[in-house]
């Protein structure tokens, strides 16, 4: 389980690793491990293609690159 005020970012990376999207949101803790549903926007500015989607635990008062939890990649998509 991660530690209180772990936050969880999902985002939308392009081939070259360029995040596209992100969305941090607070874990919802009673739901872990099994996470409840998150909204990730994409702007219309994103270009057509594929995208891998990720998701990372972090926590915001560690100033030491704040990871909980490594990257995660989800799989990929087509916008």
């Amino acid at each position: 389980m991660p530690p209180a005020g772990a936050k969880l970012s999902l985002r939308l990376l392009d081939r070259r690793g360029r995040v596209w999207s992100q969305a941090d949101h607070e874990i919802a803790r009673h739901a872990f491990p099994a996470f409840d549903s998150y909204d990730l926007l994409v702007e219309p500015v994103v270009p057509p293609g594929t995208y891998t989607l990720s998701l990372e635990v972090y926590h915001p008062a560690n100033q030491t690159g704040n990871k909980v939890a490594g990257r995660r990649l989800l799989g990929q998509i087509d916008v």
